[in-house]
């Protein structure tokens, strides 16, 4: 479910070969892959904006970039990013309304 809720902004992180087969892992280890390619390319700022929109906290963020943190930093932030989609997903599903099938009968 996870894979199928980030397949819309897959292309913003250039994972052009996501599909829905993919599992959890896998798509860890390829936001990670890109991730640690836009941080070795100098796209600090491409990668903070891609995560600004899609509200991955910035203090969170700011200690996955510490260089005295313990974890990678492409593997630190993968995971926050992830993390911010479960709980978009959470959200979703806890506030889902059902479809209005006939709000407006303009038959009456």
């Amino acid at each position: 479910m996870l894979v199928q809720e980030f397949l819309p902004v897959a292309n913003e992180f250039e994972l052009d070969s996501l599909d829905e087969s993919v599992s959890e892992e896998m798509l860890f280890n390829l936001l990670s892959s890109k991730i640690a390619e836009l941080l070795d390319a100098g796209r600090l700022e491409y990668l903070l904006n891609l995560l600004y929109r899609h509200d991955v906290n910035e203090n969170l963020i700011r200690q996955a970039l510490d260089p005295a943190s313990e974890e990678l930093p492409h593997t630190a932030i993968a995971t926050l990013l992830i993390e911010r989609f479960k709980k978009k997903m959470e959200t979703r599903l806890r506030y889902k309304t059902p479809p209005v099938s006939d709000w407006l009968n303009f038959d009456e």
